[in-house]
């Protein structure tokens, strides 16, 4: 599958968490806290028919609590203008308006609504995604894996949109609507 410049926005759309067993799950319980990802090591990056666009800025926020899943949230904000799709010219044309238009719209946006714990280790955030100026509902999966840290966790969020839903109707039906996306995290080092 191509990767598409779009993906990584959505994370904006994506996110898990978990409580995995072992000392890990453990040390989380002791700390009775919700787990809080730090957006210290964030990477993005999109796909569209096995073309992958990594995206090289952003800021997020995620706060999970499984005994309260009420007050879990999941907020993705990316600069539209830090695809990447591998050189001047192709970022040009991804970023002009027949694609992301960052000069009308410099961000996209995930805000989660509600978070539901799927197993151990995963949980749906479900909320909007804006891009260009259009929002729609989005779900985004999410593993998390604790770390011997209480508090700290790995976070992977996973999702898919339909880019003609966003006015991006730019190769279709050449290249596929679909864009796959991953959000990925790790703990700050000690």
């Amino acid at each position: 599958m191509k990767q598409f410049w779009l993906a990584a926005v959505m994370m904006s759309c994506c996110s898990a968490l978990a409580s995995a067993q072992g000392p890990a799950r453990a040390a989380a319980e002791r700390s009775a806290k919700p787990i809080v990802i730090q957006p210290n090591t964030m990477a993005v990056r999109a796909t569209v028919d096995s073309f992958i666009l990594p995206v090289k800025g952003g800021w997020f926020q995620v706060h999970v609590d499984l005994e309260r899943p009420e007050r879990s949230r999941f907020v993705v904000t990316v600069n539209t203008r830090a695809f990447d799709a591998g050189g001047p010219r192709y970022n040009a044309f991804l970023s002009g308006p027949a694609i992301l238009n960052v000069a009308q719209y410099p961000e996209m946006t995930f805000v989660s609504r509600a978070m539901t714990r799927l197993d151990e280790r995963r949980v749906r955030f479900d909320g909007n995604l804006t891009l260009r100026g259009v929002t729609r509902p989005l779900s985004v999966v999410a593993t998390i894996s604790p770390d011997d840290r209480p508090g700290q966790a790995r976070f992977t969020a996973r999702g898919r949109i339909n880019r003609l839903e966003f006015g991006i109707d730019k190769g279709y039906p050449l290249i596929t609507a679909m864009v796959d996306f991953v959000l990925t995290t790790q703990p700050p080092a000690e």
